[in-house]
């Protein structure tokens, strides 16, 4: 089923995460945990099990707000490929060796087993998304080496949303994209997709659905109609909106201004969608 998570509508609670010794693995963090996989069972499943909505199939997202100072100390994820993307604020952000400071509209790439932490040494607070896709032990064999990396504001090059019906015809209109992240392809990921779309006023993608996807889009920017299925939602800044594969769905920017969707993807395998 497609669900719709509004700012707000999901609880604040302590962003409590242990470390092997049993000790507390961040500091000043409170969590809004908006989606989560039915049968997770990586550490970030398992913390965003009272999410507002459970029953994606790899896919976790988290709205973490950081007060000024908060920490999570460094951790790595043994099956379980991340992204941050930063909402407001700044934030430094270790990805193995390499070190990345954070401002709106970044996101960090952050690889299975490569050890992590976030830092928000500012005078205020930051929010950030943490989207996290459960993978398994054959993708990593089969992978190629992965490595963290970051995605800043105006780093990749707005191009036309060009998608296309079966006859051949378009299937967008008024949209140009930001490849932010893509599977199996140099500085790849495993089954993790993120196109930032940015929709100008009337802006459509005409209805369409997946079949070896699950996706999310989260709005950042503007007002968006999306229709899943028989369900259709209002999206306002910070919206998140589920969209289970094989199911028929379509996004239009009402207006009045422009629109900034980020699309988020997940490969899925045929037993994830049977």
């Amino acid at each position: 089923m497609s669900i719709c998570v509004r700012p707000g509508e999901v609880p604040l609670t302590p962003g409590l995460q242990q470390t092997e010794a049993g000790g507390l693995n961040t500091t000043g963090l409170m969590d809004e945990n908006l989606l989560a996989p039915l049968h997770g069972t990586d550490t970030v499943s398992k913390t965003a099990k009272n999410a507002g909505f459970v029953g994606t199939k790899r896919l976790t997202m988290i709205r973490q707000h950081y007060a000024p100072g908060g920490t999570h100390l460094p951790h790595k994820h043994d099956l379980a490929e991340q992204t941050y993307y930063l909402e407001s604020g700044n934030a430094q952000v270790r990805v193995g060796e390499d070190a990345y400071d954070l401002v709106p509209g970044s996101i960090v790439y952050i690889p299975p087993r490569v050890e992590h932490e976030f830092k928000n040494n500012s005078d205020e607070s930051c929010v950030n998304i943490l989207i996290s896709v459960i993978v398994d032990e054959g993708d990593l064999t089969t992978s190629s080496k992965l490595r963290g990396f970051c995605v800043q504001p105006g780093d990749v090059k707005h191009v036309p949303g060009i998608a296309t019906k079966k006859d051949g015809t378009p299937n967008t209109t008024n949209l140009m994209d930001e490849s932010l992240l893509h599977r199996r392809k140099e500085n790849g990921t495993v089954r993790l997709g993120m196109i930032r779309q940015w929709y100008g006023v009337g802006g459509r993608h005409f209805p369409h659905r997946h079949s070896d996807n699950e996706q999310a889009y989260y709005l950042a920017k503007g007002n968006a109609r999306v229709r899943v299925g028989d369900e259709t939602f209002d999206m306002t800044r910070g919206t998140v909106v589920y969209l289970p594969s094989n199911i028929e769905h379509e996004l239009l920017n009402p207006g009045p201004d422009t629109c900034a969707n980020v699309l988020i993807g997940v490969q899925l395998n045929t037993g994830d969608v049977a």
